[in-house]
């Protein structure tokens, strides 16, 4: 064979290698890149552990039924009309404070504390209780700077647009009104212990009672434009006899929510001081112990597949030049951390089967909270 043939051979395996050492190397960098090795000592020792975490994550499930019932309940109250919104307020805060010239609006501030109810069930969130509540006071008044056309009655779902518009009209004299009455309410919250704020969009005020730790917050707004969201129908519906001139809304926050259910808090995982005292006494640190859970759950899905074949290191051509030299040792590197990888992922699958009887249940719920392989 002349020389310049030899060369051309040599340059076509050469090239093949490059083609072969590629994909190695994307296959290598796109696995699950050196899973950590287990020992047996180690899965028989995190597995009481394992047990323990799973009873906490059963716990954590009970006290978010519980709370989810129990404010479904107060959404079903005050749905029905059983409970008003207001009266609830008053029951949990004193901070409840308006102008006497304020008139209460029953039905919007009823539709308001359940805005959502009528949504279509979430996928992603089966169990929802929209209830927050929020009592809505006006001054009884409209305003024709507040253009009523384009809200009310005008707004259905196929009429989104109509909600976006700019309900202002500043020609007209009533304008001033507004700004009045909201300079007023700043005045009369002020003197009566709330602190207030501006808000970013510059045209409503909000509210804080100075000494208390933040279970109640409240509004001036010279509209509600949320009453009049097509998204929600109900509150649409309850919302058309509200009169076009500012509101004040006074709500719960999620502080007193939480201090009226009084929820549960259920340490999960290492955060349980429990599982953390545990884990010292086998001598396994947080961050090992999350890599076991890992490393089983992928043992558990390496056993259902066919059992990976180690790769070859042998080469079809000698390499000559400095850089072919460089790229074999860097392919022969390749190779043997893909055998080791191999190596481990069976080492893990034998321990996984052996314990298969006492993991399967675990894994099965920790797949449920940590996500990953099956």
């Amino acid at each position: 064979m002349n020389q310049k043939r030899q060369y051309g051979v040599n340059n076509l395996l050469y090239m093949s290698f490059l083609l072969l050492f590629t994909l190695m190397l994307s296959r290598f960098s796109n696995a699950q890149y050196l899973t950590t090795r287990l020992t047996e000592n180690e899965i028989r020792s995190v597995i009481p552990i394992l047990k323990s975490e799973i009873s906490g994550y059963g716990q954590f499930e009970d006290a978010q039924k519980a709370d989810y019932l129990a404010r479904k309940k107060l959404l079903e109250e005050i749905k029905s009309g059983n409970i008003d919104p207001l009266d609830w307020l008053k029951q949990h805060s004193k901070y409840i404070i308006v102008p006497p010239v304020a008139v209460y609006e029953p039905a919007v501030s009823r539709a308001l504390s359940i805005k959502g109810w009528d949504l279509p069930e979430d996928p992603e969130v089966p169990s929802r209780a929209y209830v927050h509540p929020i009592a809505i006071f006006t001054f009884g008044k409209e305003l024709p700077a507040i253009n009523k056309h384009i809200l009310g009655k005008n707004i259905t779902n196929e009429s989104f647009n109509a909600f976006t518009q700019n309900p202002w009209n500043g020609n007209d004299p009533s304008f001033k009104e507004i700004w009045d009455v909201m300079a007023k309410m700043d005045s009369f919250y002020s003197r009566n212990g709330f602190s207030v704020t501006t808000s970013m969009d510059g045209f409503s005020l909000i509210l804080h009672p100075r000494d208390t730790d933040e279970e109640i917050t409240g509004s001036v707004d010279p509209i509600i434009f949320e009453i009049f969201n097509p998204l929600y129908q109900d509150l649409v519906k309850n919302s058309r006899a509200h009169p076009m001139g500012p509101s004040i809304a006074i709500m719960a926050t999620h502080k007193l929510m939480d201090k009226v259910f009084k929820p549960i808090d259920i340490k999960l995982g290492t955060d349980n001081s429990s599982i953390k005292e545990n884990l010292q006494k086998a001598g396994i640190t947080e961050d090992r112990y999350g890599e076991i859970k890992g490393a089983l759950l992928m043992a558990r899905e390496g056993s259902q597949n066919p059992e990976e074949e180690e790769p070859t290191a042998t080469l079809d051509f000698t390499p000559t030049t400095p850089e072919e030299k460089q790229a074999a040792q860097e392919y022969q590197k390749i190779v043997e951390d893909m055998k080791k990888e191999i190596r481990t992922k069976k080492n893990n699958i034998q321990f996984y089967k052996k314990y298969k009887a006492e993991l399967d249940p675990v894994l099965d719920v920790l797949k449920k909270y940590m996500g990953g392989p099956q």
